[in-house]
């Protein structure tokens, strides 16, 4: 498993010398998906992070990063990221979605 994480940043710092952004953020979009999936959420946090700062504007980002704030019991922090895809993609339903289940399944912990 060591090793394609290495080949994911091998990869990723050879995309970045040559000026490959966006394809350096799907990377990390991909590596914040396996990461939520086996319940890493912290990893994928941190992978999200490097996307964001690459490609602020890559929507899935945000919702995953929500997403494993959500794991974490980060209410505000899920929060946080969910609108920032809703004001990227407003028409996208998985942002009202997220944001939706922390209001709805945790808001009264929100209001302590």
């Amino acid at each position: 498993m060591k090793s394609k994480a290495l080949a994911a940043s091998v990869t990723a710092g050879l995309l970045l010398i040559t000026g490959c952004t966006r394809q350096v953020a799907e990377i990390f979009r991909f590596k914040a998906e396996t990461e939520n999936k086996k319940g890493d959420y912290k990893a994928a946090i941190a992978d999200c992070d490097h996307a964001a700062l690459l490609d602020p504007r890559l929507v899935r980002v945000h919702y995953l990063r929500g997403f494993a704030k959500y794991n974490l019991k980060d209410w505000e922090g899920a929060i946080y990221d969910f609108d920032t895809e809703i004001k990227i993609a407003p028409h996208n339903a998985a942002g009202y979605f997220g944001r939706g289940l922390v209001e709805g399944l945790e808001g009264s912990r929100l209001n302590k």
